[in-house]
């Protein structure tokens, strides 16, 4: 699953800078999915935030362990 993934965020990268020149990529993904964050990690994204609202509505009480 994760070289699928690899090769869809490649594509959507390449997509992004010829069609749009875009530069930059909001991914939003659930603090338990530790593999698709180190795969993002990995290709060079970071974490810029953590959204606090949406994470109450969800109903989770603890602090990630990130932001």
């Amino acid at each position: 699953r994760l070289s699928l993934a690899r090769n869809m965020m490649t594509l959507l990268e390449m997509v992004s800078d010829q069609s749009y020149r875009g530069y930059f990529v909001d991914l939003y993904v659930r603090c338990t999915k530790t593999s698709a964050i180190e795969m993002y990690e990995g290709l060079g994204y970071s974490v810029s935030g953590v959204l606090w609202e949406f994470m109450r509505r969800q109903g989770w009480k603890t602090r990630l362990p990130f932001g």
